[in-house]
């Protein structure tokens, strides 16, 4: 082959080819350096660093991304990785799946999948769709913590798309995304949204599963009014019943002491030595 010469492979042979290879030293070292050249170029943020770049760098290579592909295409959030629907599309043309669009509005996406190609009468996989109603039932169509209106409510066909793809890709053709979860765009921002602790000192665990939008209210509500607790919701969404307060229950000798944060037993020490001084003096 001289250097003139392009080598032209099929696409779902290069993906299989680059998630399947091992990364060797010299690919390691040239990877490393076009991170570095990605991170200080300051295109995609100034927070990012070459460490960032890098890990997105050899997640892409894992789905058959290019590098910049990978740093424009992937976004990380805690860690999962987050796509386009199109590059979910993209994935699964790759490696001999389809898809056809069956309804698309604003009130549902509907996705119909097949194993080759639908025009050349692929078989049919399955449907998956989500609806306005699938949205409200999972809380997507609240206002975010800024007050601002949800995606879900401003722009409700990409973001109904989004997850119809996404979830078809995982029920259908997981192989397309090399066995890793991948997840559609806004998807994991929400559920962060929905997993932090609503309170900076105190809080707990909010839902896992599909939102449950009242009890994530009510233990607000909670945390409020001053009770004391360790909330684990159900993953399928349904609340436990909240505990009551401190000064209304039963409790062992030590037992608020025992359930005191390091700031506030802190402050108490402090508290008490200074009252020992005020009696010695």
């Amino acid at each position: 082959m001289t250097s003139g010469e392009m080598v032209v492979r099929e696409p779902g042979a290069a993906i299989a080819a680059a998630a399947g290879a091992a990364i060797t030293e010299e690919d390691f070292g040239v990877t490393w350096r076009v991170a570095g050249a990605f991170a200080a170029s300051g295109m995609f943020g100034d927070k990012v660093s070459a460490e960032q770049a890098f890990a997105k760098i050899l997640i892409g290579r894992s789905l058959g991304l290019g590098p910049a592909q990978a740093m424009l295409g992937i976004h990380l959030v805690k860690g999962k990785p987050q796509v386009s629907a199109v590059t979910m599309g993209m994935f699964l043309r790759a490696h001999g799946y389809d898809y056809r669009i069956r309804a698309h509005d604003n009130e549902r996406c509907r996705i119909e999948f097949f194993e080759g190609k639908a025009s050349e009468g692929g078989e049919s996989l399955g449907f998956s769709e989500f609806t306005a109603e699938d949205a409200k039932r999972a809380g997507l169509d609240k206002p975010s913590r800024n007050g601002e209106p949800s995606n879900h409510v401003r722009f409700p066909r990409n973001m109904s798309f989004s997850r119809a793809m996404s979830n078809g890709v995982k029920w259908y053709a997981p192989d397309a995304t090399a066995g890793i979860p991948v997840y559609g765009e806004g998807e994991l921002e929400q559920e962060a949204e929905r997993t932090q602790l609503v309170n900076g000192e105190r809080g707990g665990v909010l839902p896992a599963g599909p939102a449950d939008v009242e009890a994530v209210e009510r233990v607000r509500a909670a945390l409020e009014a001053g009770v004391d607790e360790t909330v684990q919701l159900a993953h399928d969404g349904e609340a436990e019943e909240l505990p009551e307060k401190l000064d209304e229950r039963e409790q062992e000798p030590g037992d608020v002491e025992d359930g005191l944060d390091e700031r506030e037993r802190e402050r108490r020490r402090h508290i008490e030595a200074d009252r020992e001084l005020a009696e010695e003096g």
